[in-house]
Formats: structure tokens, C-alpha cells, sequence
């Protein structure tokens, strides 16, 4: 009965913090979300824990996710307010105005940010989004256009963005995983390989 009540008690002080302090309460979130993606990734990848890689999510969940999430939740329920809650259509031209706009929004600054604190050249970012755009966006659809739908049919405006996290740390895995670095050196790398033995 402890643990119940505890979440019990976790929760109602998380519902306060998102009525009074949404940005804040978001950015914690969204900084241990992307943190716990990274430290998977690094048992997953590496030999031993790399703290400045953890440390780059957690910039990027806090000052980059959050602001952006918080920001685009609250402006699509300001455009939507007359719209019925919950309607098959609202829930619809929601989903589709998060794919148009958030999404390309989003994971083109998740993948700028990445890049720039990894230390790579303003130039090797732009040329790296560019060539991985695409197949960010179709993972992004496989993901977010099921659960966006779930989102705004169930999911009340305020808990949207803790909602969004949840999926976020398997989809900022994916993502880490299709944007770091290492990935892009050992692509480079085995695209030399090709190079040199067709030569």
C-alpha cells in the first residue's frame, strides 16, 4: 500500500508543478527522459560510461525538448480551443499539425544540438541532417503518428508533454542511436572501406 500512495503523492506534486511552473516541470522531465535514453544507448554501445555524452542529453531534454514541447502543446490547444475535445476530426488535424510542422521542427533542432555539442563543424551538421532527414521523419511517423493520436483522444492537455517523454525514451534511443557520432564516423568509415577497394 506504501508504493501506491507514494505515486499517489509524486503525482499530485507533479500535477501542482505543471499548473504553476509547466516550462520548469517539463524541463526536469525531459532532461532525466533523455538521460535515461543516453545511459541505455551507452550499455548498449559502450565499455564503459561516458559522462559528457549524458550531460549533452541532458542540455538538449531541458533547454531544447521541453521549451519546444511546452510551447507547441499550449499553442495547439490556444488554436483548437473551439474545436471539439476529443472529436475524431480535432484529434485528427492535431496529429496531422504536429507531423507538418513540430515534428521536422523538432528533431531537426534535436539533431543540430546533438551535433554542435559532440564538437563536429557547423558545416558536417547541416550536411548530416540533410542526408538523415528523411529517415528521421519516417521513423517519426512509425512512432508519433500512433501515439499523438492516443495523446489528444485520452490524454489530458496538461500530462501531454509527461506522456510524450514516456515515448520519447524509446524514440530519442532510436534517435540517438541514428544521429551520434560514433554512428556517423563508423558509416564514413566503412564508406572509405567500399571507396578504396573499388578503386
Amino acid at each position: 500500500m506504501a508504493l501506491p500512495m507514494r505515486l499517489q503523492e509524486a503525482l499530485k506534486r507533479y500535477d501542482q508543478a505543471l499548473s504553476t511552473r509547466p516550462l520548469a516541470a517539463n524541463a526536469v522531465t525531459s532532461a532525466l527522459v533523455q538521460s535515461l535514453a543516453e545511459v541505455i544507448r551507452q550499455l548498449l554501445q559502450e565499455k564503459a560510461p561516458k559522462v559528457p555524452s549524458l550531460i549533452h542529453q541532458m542540455i538538449i531534454g531541458s533547454c531544447v525538448v521541453a521549451p519546444l514541447s511546452t510551447v507547441w502543446f499550449s499553442f495547439l490547444e490556444a488554436r483548437f480551443a473551439s474545436w471539439p475535445p476529443g472529436n475524431l476530426g480535432t484529434v485528427l488535424a492535431k496529429t496531422a499539425c504536429g507531423q507538418t510542422f513540430f515534428a521536422p521542427t523538432i528533431n531537426t533542432c534535436f539533431m543540430g544540438s546533438q551535433g554542435l555539442l559532440e564538437g563536429r563543424r557547423p558545416a558536417d551538421v547541416f550536411r548530416s541532417i540533410c542526408e538523415k532527414f528523411w529517415t528521421v521523419q519516417r521513423k517519426n511517423m512509425a512512432v508519433w503518428i500512433p501515439a499523438n493520436l492516443f495523446a489528444y483522444k485520452f490524454v489530458p492537455p496538461r500530462f501531454r508533454v509527461l506522456f510524450s517523454n514516456f515515448v520519447a525514451l524509446f524514440w530519442t534511443l532510436s534517435l540517438i542511436l541514428t544521429t551520434s557520432k560514433k554512428k556517423t564516423e563508423r558509416q564514413n568509415g566503412t564508406a572509405s572501406t567500399v571507396a578504396l577497394a573499388t578503386k
